[in-house]
């Protein structure tokens, strides 16, 4: 139970002002009280904060546990299930003068709640993403006080019944890009005779013009000449524009209200494609295809209450400083608050937002369970008698609404959707879930599983210890403090996570329980190698006009809402884990990539004795920059188990040209047969012809890892030092070669230090130099290093 009424109008003293926002200290959490319903000795208490939430106020009262340590979460239910009131009391000096208005506007009233205004009813809500404005100035005491309450039903308990029996604005931006429409529309309450519109970019007012008001309703529209156009971080700049309105009321100012917007064109293509069934489906931005990598967000608090503006920001950062460019909400979440959009737009990222509550794997349920949905029946009288009525609010009613309110956007049916079943993966977008559920596919076959979009796939993995020990009552010293702890369990809502996790575990990595920060350390490394294999061979489907056979994929997910074991890659408290650093490498704007495949060659066309298993290596690049790249590339090798080099090319480099904004194939190189290609380690590189010190690299092993024989180093060096930029960096050295160095710093500061780069593989007589802040010159014993080992320490 959430309330949220943090925006209201009353009088004030000012006879021109009309609509005026609450005085502050009725926004204040002091200035309310709560209590439960029903219960003759509950005694009220005071808020904890403002917005606030139920759960919240309870622990802050001492009331109920943590919910978020231990299992603290099953003490608390009972909560949900009882009714409780919120009340203030709100008291004016002066009486209202001739035509004002005074409007109380509540917003996140979560979900079954009664408003009372001096023990009237005003608003009954059953939704809470709805804002409501009530006129009340026929129920206000002008000099007297005013009690204000609002009693929450318990939404379970009523759910459960149901089983048994404000200005706006619209914009559009030309083909051309050399002009676009702005038109502004503000809802007025209260006296007013005039809005005055304006567009201001940079503090410089582009186009402005006063308007009458009419039955409550203020509107115009600007042409914009050669517009500044909003990009995707990767692609250009992020100019916000800002809708200025102000009423006026006989020349008086009577408020004033600011939105930022962005002017882009946005375009979802879907078309034939070359040598390929089906349709393409990606975005087009001011005429640029992009290719959207990215991943899914869910609410990144169970108490939304506690998300300020400045973490839903630092979220974002993260996003925009891994190489994404669009976030997916999900469905089954929330409306998110003003200022993740707000984020989202002054840092560049796409959002596709997924409607509440529905339409996110609506028609596949409609599949699985067999319902009455013929996409050839387009009647949608038909639709409301069948036993999948929702086809009607997805296909009709929401059109309806987009065609009204934002008649430029692009609207999905909804996800998955595309061809003739939402598992088709030629059209439309997918949720990619056969690894981790359903079929519980390799993850090495990523590019067996992929479609034209992948919206949603996924695989878990730990987060932090420091997380973990979070979540314990005795932190590092609690006894349930390993893997398969049952407080640890609880901490993981994944349904059938204990068997899925350990055979995606038991198949790939030499890992063991103990010590549990190296358990830790390998679930978040299978993670990341999961991952990044499916970001490298979907991106590798990205191969230019016409053949757009894979546009985009977001995983799930970026965050979590509580601190847990999950698909997530970065954890509750902003801790990456390893997979968010693997997918920040292969988004990058030029990559060279590397697949290993095995062949089985017979001896004859009849016997298997004698054949061979024929180790090759598959090199291409892929440039998601808008210029095309001059490369050289070279490929070293070598023995996994004694660190000697087996080949090199260093010094027989070959040129490649890589196309702007597509996939390249680049050669196929063979490591040969038998037990010697079974442990060599190989490397490309990457070499910017205009600038050498622009390299990318790429390291193959051969896989399953749990099958390699890892060594431990005798001469690994790591030193902090300054880079050639001015910033502080790690120098990392092996002689051996070493899979996934994972860097740490887990004392009391440790969440200071920020590296670039983590989960590392090396190579011998090779440094790797990651870019970090907040350790210095001979700070190094701060750090603990992990590594794929076998079940050896460094």
């Amino acid at each position: 139970m959430d309330v949220e009424g943090h925006a209201s109008s009353i009088p004030a003293e000012n006879p021109e002002q009309t609509v005026v926002p609450l005085q502050r200290t009725y926004l204040n959490h002091e200035c309310w009280k709560f209590r439960q319903v029903g219960y003759d000795a509950a005694e009220w208490m005071p808020v904890s904060q403002f917005p606030t939430n139920l759960h919240l106020d309870l622990f802050r009262n001492s009331i109920i546990p943590d919910p978020y340590i231990a299992k603290n979460e099953k003490d608390v239910q009972w909560v949900g299930e009882k009714s409780w009131c919120y009340k203030t009391s709100l008291k004016f000096k002066r009486p209202l003068f001739s035509g004002q208005t005074a409007v109380i506007v509540l917003e996140g009233l979560d979900t079954h709640a009664r408003v009372l205004l001096n023990g009237k009813t005003i608003l009954q809500t059953d939704d809470m993403f709805i804002p409501w404005r009530i006129d009340v100035t026929k129920h206000l005491r002008s000099l007297a006080e005013n009690a204000l309450e609002i009693i929450f039903e318990s939404t379970y308990l009523i759910g459960k019944k149901l089983v048994v029996d404000d200005s706006k604005h619209n914009t559009r931006v030309d083909p051309s890009l050399q002009w676009a429409e702005v038109t502004a529309k503000c809802e007025v309450n209260g006296k007013a005779d005039e809005a005055l519109l304006e567009v201001v970019l940079q503090g410089r007012k582009m186009s402005g013009a006063t308007v009458k008001v009419v039955d409550g309703l203020a509107s115009a529209s600007f042409r914009t000449q050669n517009p500044e156009l909003w990009y995707p971080a990767r692609y250009g700049k992020q100019p916000l524009y800002e809708l200025k309105a102000t009423l006026l009321s006989e020349r008086h100012v009577c408020d004033t209200k600011i939105k930022c917007f962005g002017l882009r064109r946005v375009e979802v293509v879907q078309r034939g494609l070359r040598d390929a069934p089906g349709t393409s489906f990606f975005f087009r931005i001011n005429g640029i295809s992009i290719f959207c990598g990215g991943s899914n967000w869910i609410p990144a608090d169970s108490f939304i209450p506690r998300i300020k503006p400045s973490r839903y920001r630092d979220w974002i950062k993260l996003a925009v400083a891994g190489n994404q460019s669009m976030i997916r909400i999900w469905g089954g979440g929330i409306f998110e608050e003003r200022a993740f959009y707000d984020a989202c737009d002054e840092l560049g990222v796409l959002v596709w937002v997924v409607i509440w509550a529905g339409n996110n794997e609506d028609y596949q349920y409609a599949e699985s369970e067999k319902l009455e949905y013929d996409p050839q029946d387009l009647n949608p009288d038909n639709w409301l008698k069948s036993n999948f009525p929702a086809r009607y609010i997805y296909e009709k009613v929401l059109v309806d609404v987009t065609q009204e309110l934002v008649p430029d956007s692009y609207y999905h049916f909804g996800s998955p959707f595309g061809g003739s079943k939402t598992t088709d993966p030629t059209v439309g977008d997918i949720h990619q879930w056969n690894v981790w559920h359903g079929t519980q596919s390799k993850y090495q076959d990523w590019d067996k599983l992929g479609g034209r979009f992948v919206a949603e796939f996924g695989m878990e993995a730990f987060p932090s210890v420091k997380t973990v020990e979070a979540y314990l009552p005795k932190g590092k010293d609690d006894p349930e403090r390993y893997a398969q702890s049952s407080t640890v369990d609880f901490h993981n809502k994944g349904s059938g996570h204990e068997r899925r996790l350990a055979a995606y575990m038991v198949e790939n990595i030499p890992y063991s329980h103990s010590p549990f920060e190296y358990y830790v350390y390998c679930t978040q490394l299978m993670q990341a190698e999961c991952l990044a294999t499916a970001f490298r061979l979907w991106k590798r489907e990205w191969k230019g006009p016409g053949r757009e056979y894979c546009s985009g994929a977001l995983v799930w997910q970026l965050n979590d809402c509580w601190p847990t074991q999950s698909w997530s890659i970065v954890d509750y408290f902003l801790r990456p884990k390893l997979a968010y650093y693997a997918i920040k490498r292969e988004m990058a704007d030029v990559t060279i990539n590397l697949k290993r495949v095995v062949e089985e060659v017979a001896a004859d066309e009849h016997g298997r004795v004698g054949s061979k298993q024929i180790h090759k290596v598959q090199i291409f690049g892929t440039n998601l920059s808008l210029k095309s790249r001059d490369c050289y590339w070279y490929t070293q090798s070598w023995d996994i188990v004694t660190g000697e080099r087996k080949t090199s090319q260093r010094f027989n480099k070959s040129f490649v040209q890589l196309p702007s904004n597509q996939s390249e194939e680049i050669a196929e190189v063979e490591l040969g047969d038998g037990d010697s290609a079974a442990r060599t380690v190989f490397a490309a590189y990457l070499i910017d012809t205009s600038d050498s010190r622009n390299q990318q690299r790429a390291v193959n092993w051969p896989e399953p890892l749990k099958y390699v024989q890892f060594q431990k180093p005798k001469q690994f060096r790591m030193q902090i030092g300054v880079g050639s930029g001015g910033d502080n960096e790690i120098e990392l050295e092996s002689e051996i070669p070493m899979k996934g160095v994972a860097l740490e710093v887990n004392d009391e500061g440790g969440d200071e230090v920020v590296f670039d780069d983590n989960g590392i593989d090396l190579v011998p007589n090779e440094t790797m130099c990651v870019g970090m802040t907040g350790l210095s010159g001979g700070e190094e014993g701060r750090i603990t290093v992990q590594f794929l080992s076998a079940g050896i320490d460094l």
